[in-house]
């Protein structure tokens, strides 16, 4: 009896023992399999964190040249909407410029048609009034004429300022429509020589064109007494006051 009882005592022990280290392997295992499982749930958050981190990196990064790309963008459209404005305002000018020039062209085309028709019409004037006078008056109004127009210019020459004839020169040219009186010439010697302070060598020129009247010629001084000149400043006063 008591050698089934130190066996039964004996067996169990030796389960328990066995229960025991089965229990510390069991339990040893465990532990290994959950500090795995932190190690890896550990080392999951830290990817998920890296992760996580890179992807607001990404994101930041993305606002970033999003916004840049955005205030580029903003830049090249007021840039060419600048230099759209400044084509546009360099083509209004060039066309002004244009339109300036050609209005320009126009107007001077037609002040310069307007002088020649002037011109055309001055000279057609003056030889229709030459021609009128030359064949209405009678030679010897003509002759009338001529010694009053002369008469006058040598008056006109006496009260005629010295400094106005201030020239170096020794001979003076008359040119008259009809002969000149010895008188007349004499008179208008006498002035010369007056205004000139010396003898004065008169050379003669008849000249029929001037109807009537005396030119003299002093170099590049012309005085101008003939009814031929004033025929031509009644034209032109005639003009000017159509004109205005």
């Amino acid at each position: 009896m008591m050698l089934i009882l130190t066996f039964i005592v004996i067996q169990f022990g030796v389960f328990a023992v066995i229960v025991f280290v089965l229990k510390k392997l069991l339990l040893g295992d465990t532990m290994n399999a959950v500090n795995r499982l932190k190690l890896i749930s550990q080392e999951n958050e830290k990817r998920e964190q890296e992760l996580s981190k890179k992807i607001k990196e990404q994101e930041e990064e993305y606002r970033k040249k999003l916004a840049q790309a955005e205030d580029e963008t903003k830049k090249i459209k007021e840039q060419a909407k600048k230099e759209t404005e400044k084509m546009k305002q360099e083509l209004l000018d060039e066309a002004r410029r244009e339109s300036d020039s050609i209005l320009i062209s126009a107007r001077r085309s037609k002040e310069r048609m307007q002088q020649e028709i002037y011109q055309e019409l001055e000279g057609k004037a003056i030889d229709y009034a030459y021609q009128l006078t030359d064949s209405v008056f009678s030679e010897k109004i003509k002759e009338s004429f001529n010694k009053q127009f002369v008469d006058e210019l040598i008056e006109e020459l006496k009260n005629l300022d010295e400094s106005h004839i201030n020239i170096e020169v020794n001979q003076a040219e008359f040119i008259s429509s009809h002969t000149l009186e010895e008188a007349q010439k004499k008179k208008a010697k006498d002035v010369l020589f007056k205004k000139l302070g010396r003898e004065i060598k008169i050379k003669e020129k008849l000249d029929k064109k001037l109807l009537a009247g005396l030119v003299i010629k002093l170099d590049s001084l012309i005085i101008d007494g003939s009814l031929l000149n004033r025929l031509k400043e009644g034209v032109g006063e005639l003009k000017r006051r159509t004109g205005e």
